[in-house]
């Protein structure tokens, strides 16, 4: 059969447009579906960034808690490590003192305190000796030179280190009898009296 060219020419222009434009329509759908995945993929970003500090917020309260709570337990152990006196005794700082009722020589006083499971105080500071000057009384204190004229030692056998806390004009071992130490009623301070010497004392544990 005869066809005209021209109509053989118009069919394959029509052809090759409308591949062009089902072309074209399927590259918007692709665009706009990127597009989606674009936009989906950025919330999914956001929701990600906002759970991530919202993460990093919860930790931190989580420390913060944690520190709180383990500063609460320090506390709480060191209220329940704190040292408690038996009756009778009385605390001062991290020590329990007790205060005899009645006199006796350095040597008995001393025992009087080891019975107790204690011995004589020893005393490390000057808030230490004003904390025991408020008893108002002559106190044997664990510190003599009994064994060694002049060089003075704690009942533990430690030396006497620095000046002390002795009174103008003392020690002076009077009379070459001196060996044992008091706190002096009048001044607050220590004396050095004979060990024989009958007076109050302080027991420390």
């Amino acid at each position: 059969d005869w066809h005209p060219l021209s109509d053989t020419n118009a069919t394959g222009h029509h052809d090759t447009g409308m591949d062009d434009i089902h072309d074209n329509n399927n590259l918007t759908k692709e665009r706009d579906t990127l597009r989606d995945e674009r936009d989906q993929l950025r919330t999914s970003i956001s929701n990600l960034t906002q759970e991530h500090e919202q993460l990093q917020s919860r930790y931190s309260t989580v420390v913060t808690s944690r520190d709180e709570l383990q500063e609460e337990v320090k506390i709480l152990s060191g209220n329940i490590t704190e040292k408690v006196c038996r009756s009778g005794w009385i605390k001062y700082r991290k020590s329990c003192y007790y205060i005899s009722t009645s006199r006796k020589t350095w040597s008995k006083s001393r025992q009087d305190c080891q019975d107790r499971g204690a011995d004589l105080v020893i005393i490390n500071s000057r808030e230490e000796q004003t904390f025991l000057s408020r008893f108002n009384e002559r106190l044997w204190i664990g510190l003599s030179d009994r064994q060694s004229e002049g060089n003075w030692k704690w009942v533990d056998g430690t030396d006497l280190v620095g000046d002390g806390f002795w009174q103008a004009g003392e020690p002076n071992d009077d009379r070459g009898k001196e060996d044992c130490v008091e706190v002096a009623r009048q001044t607050d301070e220590w004396n050095d009296l004979p060990c024989s010497t009958t007076v109050y004392w302080a027991c420390e544990e």
